[in-house]
């Protein structure tokens, strides 16, 4: 490909990223805010993004499976499907849902699910450009999805503190109607058929688990870093309040840890040059210890603001390293299925867990005794993945 068709696959490509991580901040960043305005409790709130989190454990491995095995049906296809599922789900939502507390809790489960389901593919789909030696920057793009996140959360903090909550609705709507059109304009180019060594076939997710046991254990390792940090996005209100802000401090504070992403993730490609992935994970999963720790410790907005710059050496270097640590540990025929285990196992079953016991130590214990959760997993994380790096294999030697 010529340089300049190159520049443009990678402005295409940060525009689906754009576009997704946008309505992602408004349908989610402002869910406890939203829920609460409807009657919900924070027990409620807690199952209700537990539950759009393990769903697609049950979604994620055969639409993976799916595409990693047939030749017509790719992760484009896939994300067509899903993001007009969002929609129609959010649509009814807004216009239908009125005051039935059993019907919004039903339809916010199913765009959880399908938001949690996205990212693996749209990680496969620029992953598949990689392997395919072409100069795709998938940093680059995921952290334009940062950006537009930040965005979005200090757009949408102001007009709720002002305004009905229930505008977050409309606001996602946009944004994933102008997801579908750019992903319906995307177009990929094609994998050499098999993997590198001609060897490799499409296993079956427990023969993926055994050929690749220390990806079996980082695997955990995510898990519960994620564990100690969704708790905190989930209940970022209660987090500022606690140090004296609102919703619109709420809202800043998101979009700074956003807004950090953007230079980390984009100068990953020179960070994986320096440093192995192990290097890199355990550094960025030690931040995750080192944030909750001022979380819990915050008294000022200072102090949260602080927190929120540190993402950039967590979360701004965890996101890449997880989507290459796959792409270079698991074999091309089984790309979509990796990419899609290690998000369910951070963002599905290891963030579900964590905003489900959150939520009822926040009702017990107060934001403090939730906090104090969060230290203790994202501490057990950092020791799983120092463990699960400890002797290096293949690429990462």
């Amino acid at each position: 490909m010529s340089k300049r068709d190159i520049k443009g696959l990678n402005v295409h490509y940060a525009a689906i990223h754009g576009t997704f991580w946008a309505g992602y901040a408004i349908i989610w960043g402002f869910l406890s805010v939203v829920l609460l305005h409807d009657g919900f409790s924070n027990s409620q709130i807690g199952l209700i993004s537990s539950l759009s989190m393990l769903l697609p454990i049950a979604v994620q491995p055969p639409l993976a499976a799916l595409t990693d095995r047939s030749a017509r049906i790719t992760s484009r296809h896939v994300l067509l499907l899903l993001t007009a599922a969002g929609l129609l789900s959010c649509l009814i939502l807004w216009l239908f849902a009125g005051d039935h507390l059993l019907m919004i809790a039903v339809l916010f489960i199913v765009i959880g699910t399908i938001i949690t389901v996205i990212p693996p593919f749209l990680n496969s789909m620029a992953m598949e450009f990689v392997l395919s030696d072409t100069a795709l920057n998938y940093g680059m793009g995921r952290g334009v999805g940062s950006f537009f996140y930040g965005i979005a959360v200090l757009f949408t903090g102001f007009l709720v503190e002002r305004h009905n909550p229930r505008l977050v609705m409309p606001l996602f709507l946009i944004c994933f109607t102008v997801m579908f059109l750019t992903v319906y304009l995307f177009r990929r180019r094609p994998l050499p058929a098999g993997s590198a060594e001609g060897t490799a076939s499409v296993m079956s997710i427990a023969q993926l688990l055994k050929k690749y046991p220390r990806y079996s254990l980082t695997l955990l390792g995510c898990a519960l870093a994620m564990a100690g940090r969704a708790p905190v996005t989930t209940y970022m209100n209660y987090v500022v309040g606690k140090a004296g802000g609102k919703e619109v401090a709420m809202g800043a504070a998101l979009a700074i840890g956003a807004f950090m992403e953007l230079p980390a993730m984009s100068l990953f490609e020179t960070f994986k040059k320096r440093f192995s992935i192990s290097t890199l994970f355990r550094f960025c999963v030690g931040m995750f210890v080192v944030r909750s720790l001022l979380y819990l410790t915050a008294t000022s907005m200072a102090l949260i603001y602080l927190s929120a710059v540190l993402n950039f050496f967590e979360y701004g270097i965890f996101l890449p390293a997880t989507v290459y640590y796959v792409a270079q540990e698991i074999d091309s025929d089984n790309q979509v299925k990796g990419q899609a285990l290690i998000h369910t196992a951070s963002a599905g079953i290891g963030s579900a867990a964590g905003v489900l016991l959150s939520g009822r130590l926040l009702d017990l214990y107060g934001v403090n005794g939730m906090l104090l959760f969060t230290v203790v997993c994202t501490a057990m994380g950092f020791g799983v993945i120092c463990l699960s790096s400890r002797r290096q294999i293949g690429v990462y030697a």
